[in-house]
């Protein structure tokens, strides 16, 4: 009787400006298939990975690692993009101030103070993986559909 895996391993594959993090996703998925080939695999992706990129991708790894695709948004939440001004207005002063200084216009990142011991700013991408991971992942159709 084959069992059913009781986890997935998730990727979220975004940003992709300079056209280089499809290679690292198969060098990962590679190192992958060799200790975790019995899990699966889901690669959440925005519309900025091409068709041919994707396909590239899924016959870069060894063929006994199952991966599915499935295009997602990334993005503010609801309530930073229907703010009066938008994510702008939004993330104003005293909001993204690290060390007296002003973040989000100049480099799109947000002081923060956490965690205490190594306050740092974090850039949009990470704020829209963030937050994809925290309230998205779980309402795509791979997760809705099993």
């Amino acid at each position: 009787e084959q069992h059913r895996p009781r986890a997935v391993l998730v990727y979220l594959l975004m940003e992709n400006a300079d056209r280089s993090l499809h290679l690292d996703l198969a060098l990962s998925l590679r190192c992958l298939a060799k200790f975790f080939w019995h899990y699966p695999v889901v690669i959440f992706h925005s519309n900025s990975s091409s068709p041919a990129e994707l396909r590239w991708l899924s016959s870069a790894v060894p063929e006994h690692l199952k991966i599915s695709f499935e295009e997602v948004s990334v993005g503010f939440p609801s309530e930073m993009m229907d703010y009066p001004g938008g994510p702008d207005a939004f993330l104003k002063p005293p909001l993204c101030m690290l060390d007296d200084q002003y973040w989000w216009l100049s480099d799109r990142s947000c002081g923060c103070r956490c965690p205490a011991w190594r306050p740092q700013c974090w850039p949009v991408n990470w704020m829209h993986a963030a937050h994809f991971f925290t309230a998205g992942m779980f309402r795509t159709k791979t997760f809705q559909q099993g």
